[in-house]
């Protein structure tokens, strides 16, 4: 399969399988980044192999798991860009939450 038989997600992953960064990926792709991250996320939902951990932190990810306890699990993505002052960005959010819905990302453990 040719990249003009790919669709746009599958198109953006190739490029990003050839070593290609997001910034890179939207550049000559004309898109922007927000849209090459939400093919990534697009793959993942659909099972394909990419690995979401690489744009976004364990950090980030602990600080969501926090958020989601802390607003009660909220419905949107809005509390959560509130809750960390504008400062992550609503793509992150939604990978993010993806891997802790999906238990992708080891959990805190409560021992010390």
């Amino acid at each position: 399969m040719g990249s003009k038989d790919l669709p746009a997600h599958g198109l953006s992953h190739k490029l990003l399988e050839e070593g290609h960064s997001v910034k890179e990926i939207a550049r000559k792709r004309g898109i922007a980044e927000s849209t090459v991250h939400s093919h990534f996320l697009r793959l993942a939902e659909e099972g394909k192999s990419i690995d979401l951990r690489q744009f976004v932190s364990q950090k980030e990810i602990e600080g969501l798991n926090k958020a989601k306890f802390e607003l009660g699990n909220p419905e949107g993505l809005r509390p959560y860009f509130d809750f960390f002052d504008e400062k992550l960005s609503y793509e992150k959010i939604k990978m993010g939450l993806f891997l802790l819905n999906k238990r992708c990302v080891p959990r805190r453990s409560n021992r010390a």
